[in-house]
């Protein structure tokens, strides 16, 4: 099996069976009906300390030994799960950050997908009944990604990437912006706009166009809320004119204003 193969089939699953033809999977996504699935919030499950839920279904399906590929990253690894639900760095556990993961098997009977809103979904029929049986309701996500609001999704992002732009993947960013794009709903104006303000932080000028794809492209609402001034200076090298300021200035701006940033909720 190689990576980009791999990565290519589970596209075509998730278009295939997901109602909008989306490239992202329940619960972010609304799927066909008939499809054995469930979805939990990952970080409050590990903030509870109760990875034993998550091992529990594993070890109940006799699933020990599998595959893993990040979509982004596109390179396919393999080994222990169980291991790896308690691997950690510097800055804790490892797991519940694995965004855009597709986990699953030689047998194709199950598909455990890590999404970049914090989710974890089981699907297949005998792991999505043991996901039931074992894992409390109060971490289980009730109906199709409506879950996090447009300001929820952007505190989460904000939460998980911060702003080292050294570390920040330019390619995950890239692609969750086309994603939007491509698969656009109301209300994630926030979402895209933060997206937008990445890409010009991470500094290359062929960012511009899509920038410009989602500011001119989808709607007037989502126009007006992202920055003139981004395009502009990634296309002109950063300089600072009569209408466009400095780039360190419209940086500042951009991480001033997502590090103070809280949802309607808090």
């Amino acid at each position: 099996m190689d990576a980009k193969s791999i990565t290519e089939k589970i596209r075509s699953f998730l278009k295939e069976n997901t109602i909008n033809h989306s490239t992202y999977w329940y619960p972010l996504s609304e799927i066909k009906s008939g499809i054995p699935v469930s979805a939990y919030l990952i970080t409050e499950i590990y903030s509870d300390n109760r990875i034993d839920f998550i091992e529990s279904v594993l070890k109940r399906c006799n699933i020990r030994f599998g595959y893993w590929i990040q979509e982004y990253i596109e390179e396919l690894h393999n080994g222990d799960l169980i291991e790896m639900l308690y691997e950690k760095d510097e800055d804790g556990y490892v797991f519940p950050w694995l965004s855009e993961m597709f986990i699953f098997d030689r047998s194709e009977k199950w598909l455990i997908y890590i999404s970049h809103e914090e989710t974890i979904a089981f699907t297949g029929e005998e792991l999505v009944k043991a996901a039931r049986e074992i894992i409390p309701e109060k971490y289980e996500i009730q109906g199709s990604y409506n879950c996090l609001t447009n300001e929820q999704m952007t505190a989460a992002l904000i939460k998980r990437l911060g702003f080292d732009f050294d570390t920040i993947p330019k390619g995950e960013i890239k692609d969750l912006l086309k994603r939007e794009i491509e698969n656009f709903h109301e209300g994630s104006s926030e979402y895209i706009r933060l997206l937008c303000g990445y890409l010009f932080c991470l500094g290359d000028a062929e960012n511009a166009e899509l920038i410009e794809m989602a500011k001119y492209g989808i709607n007037m609402d989502v126009g007006c809320m992202i920055d003139y001034e981004w395009v502009e200076s990634l296309k002109n090298g950063g300089v600072q004119s009569e209408y466009i300021r400095s780039r360190d200035e419209l940086i500042e701006d951009f991480v001033r204003y997502y590090s103070n940033f809280e949802t309607s909720d808090e």
